[in-house]
């Protein structure tokens, strides 16, 4: 079914509907790793009403979008049979996400491919300050900062705008907090900051968001999120290297290196303080996960056990007790953080191979595979690749691109091809 007219409440005034896709961009980003404090049912509302000021809900049904609502339809069937008993409410919660993310697909569908980083480059710009001013603040205003509980964590805040909490007090990088940002952890932070850092690198070019990048994500002091900025920065050089002649090309090969010298070492000392220092049991809650969700999917390799979160507890605990650790038998309350663990866990191998496949095939973040390679690393330690702001990743890599067309005023012109969210 093809949509030929498609207005949208807000098309007449172009200042808005930016403003309008921005607020829905960033409630999917809430709703993809947000603070636990925001209501996701709220959240959800106020970005489908975002959505529906810019975009024409009735683009879900354009072929464009054939293959996703065959995935739809097949992880529906794989759900059911990997489940022991039906439940609603898990596949209540899991759709709802699917067409959330489903609708802010339609909205950047005929926007150049740019445009999704382009209007998230403010909110990432002040992530990125956010980060940064977060360690250093507590550092020098310390009494300023109030504390307040979600479920049994504790999160510190500075006027609900600055953000951290300490799993392990003063375990941070030279005494230094990890910021979170307006989200649950760390962790997810750097997905975003890292995203806007590739947007710095290869799209913007500007020295002062690049720096801005950089530090931000040593600010999380998250390894994982150091090693993809390593890896972008190395790429970016690598990429500037094969533009220079051959003697600025000898010069740029001994300062390269040493200009990132500083978040290399950086990343080193994260990663020897994680396995061997006062944050050693982070990595030990991390390698329990990773050897329960393996025992798990090895029973269910295929169909996985469905979305019934009971169902999810009793396996984790069945098989998380067959796992030696060193944390005793409270980690048995913890979930799966490997994100593509989780999904083989629900959903089986097969659905966790074409979800990769797809986001490496993405059309939002530059070049497909590295775009799409910072989400699949990220994802192995933060399970949110069901969330709408990821799931919308992975589904534009799935969009069918239209087949050739003639001009309608002359049918003897070369066909050309009628492409889905332009360069």
């Amino acid at each position: 079914m093809q949509i030929t007219k498609e207005r949208a409440l807000l098309s007449a005034s172009p200042v808005a509907e930016l403003l309008a896709r921005r607020a829905a961009l960033f409630f999917a980003m809430m709703l993809s790793g947000g603070n636990l404090m925001l209501p996701r049912a709220l959240l959800l509302v106020a970005m489908v009403s975002c959505i529906l000021l810019v975009s024409n809900p009735a683009k879900i049904f354009r072929r464009e979008l054939a293959n996703i609502w065959a995935l739809l339809g097949t992880i529906m069937v794989i759900a059911l049979i990997g489940m022991e008993t039906f439940e609603l409410s898990g596949f209540v919660v899991r759709y709802a996400s699917f067409f959330g993310a489903l609708l802010l697909l339609t909205v950047y569908l005929d926007l150049p491919r740019s445009s999704l980083v382009r209007d998230a480059m403010p909110l990432f710009i002040f992530f990125a300050i956010q980060a940064i001013i977060t360690p250093v603040f507590v550092l020098f205003f310390p009494n300023l900062i109030t504390s307040f509980t979600v479920g049994e964590a504790t999160q510190f805040t500075f006027a609900f705008i600055l953000f951290y909490h300490e799993t392990i007090e003063g375990a941070g990088f030279m005494g230094l907090v990890r910021p979170n940002g307006f989200f649950f952890e760390p962790g997810v932070l750097q997905i975003y900051l890292n995203i806007f850092l590739y947007a710095a690198l290869f799209q913007y070019k500007r020295p002062i968001l690049i720096g801005m990048g950089v530090l931000a994500v040593a600010a999380t002091q998250s390894t994982t999120g150091l090693a993809i900025s390593c890896a972008l920065i190395g790429w970016s050089g690598f990429k500037y290297l094969r533009t220079l002649d051959a003697s600025t090309t000898f010069l740029a090969v001994i300062l390269l290196p040493i200009s990132i010298l500083p978040i290399v070492w950086f990343t080193y000392r994260n990663v020897v303080e994680k396995l061997f220092g006062t944050m050693a049991s982070s990595a030990a809650a991390r390698e329990f996960d990773l050897y329960t969700g393996l025992r798990i999917v090895s029973e269910y390799p295929l169909f996985g056990i469905g979305f019934s979160q009971e169902r999810f507890r009793s396996e984790f605990y069945t098989f998380g007790r067959k796992v030696e650790t060193m944390l005793g038998n409270d980690v048995l309350e913890r979930s799966l953080s490997n994100g593509l663990l989780h999904l083989a866990v629900v959903l089986g191998i097969p659905m966790v191979l074409f979800f990769v496949f797809a986001i490496l095939r993405q059309r939002f973040l530059g070049e497909a595979v590295v775009g799409g390679a910072i989400v699949v690393v990220s994802l192995l330690t933060e399970a949110l690749v069901l969330t709408p702001f990821f799931t919308m990743i992975a589904f534009s890599g799935l969009l069918i691109t239209s087949p050739y067309v003639r001009s309608r005023h002359d049918p003897y012109i070369a066909p050309r091809r009628k492409t889905v969210i332009a360069r």
